[in-house]
């Protein structure tokens, strides 16, 4: 968790900065890599099942342990951030994923479940459209003040009053002005409009 963590924080420090590092990339992507091959292959050496329901994940969630589920959304994570979002990568992704599970079940190094195909296939999808709303549309500043606002409201629910509720409207107008410029939306298209 801690090198996921590390890695999100160089990933929007980059972002943030525009400033990359290739020290600080070379290191988290060979820690995230030997993260990842501990995980996946060390972790359960001689257990070995199937498991062929694509919902497995919902049982865990409800009446297991729901970090596991979330533990696994976050383990794929990274990949989104490094590999751009196309039918290409996450048909990669999912081969690669599918992959992994079966060499866990061939070398008794886990469970093959399709329920962590499908969740680690979803982290994946999660970090491709991080990477490509969130930073690269976002102004940065202008999601900073709305996360800080809304982090302010949350804090404060009880002193939660007109104020805050405008400031945070007003950031959020002032976002979606940054994010479309007011032309790209059918609303304000001149196309649209009656004569």
């Amino acid at each position: 968790m801690i090198i996921i963590t590390l890695f999100l924080y160089v990933s929007l420090h980059c972002a943030f900065t525009r400033n990359i590092y290739r020290e600080w990339l070379v290191f988290f992507s060979l820690l995230y890599i030997t993260f990842l091959i501990y995980l996946l292959f060390l972790k359960n050496i001689g257990i070995r099942g199937v498991v062929f329901q694509l919902f497995s994940w919902v049982k865990d969630l409800i009446y297991g342990d729901p970090m596991i589920v979330l533990f696994n959304i976050l383990l794929f994570l990274p990949l989104g951030w490094i590999l751009p979002v196309s039918w290409k990568n996450t048909i990669l992704v999912l081969s690669a994923v599918l992959g992994v599970e079966w060499i866990q079940y061939f070398f008794y190094l886990g469970i093959f479940d399709l329920g962590d195909v499908f969740v680690n296939t979803c982290g994946f999808l999660i970090g491709t459209c991080i990477n490509r709303w969130l930073i690269s549309r976002w102004d940065i500043q202008v999601f900073l003040f709305y996360i800080s606002n809304l982090l302010y409201v949350l804090a404060n629910k009880k002193r939660a009053n007109e104020s805050i509720i405008r400031r945070l409207f007003f950031c959020l107008v002032l976002y979606l002005s940054r994010c479309f410029h007011f032309r790209n939306l059918p609303l304000f298209d001149v196309d649209h409009q009656d004569a």
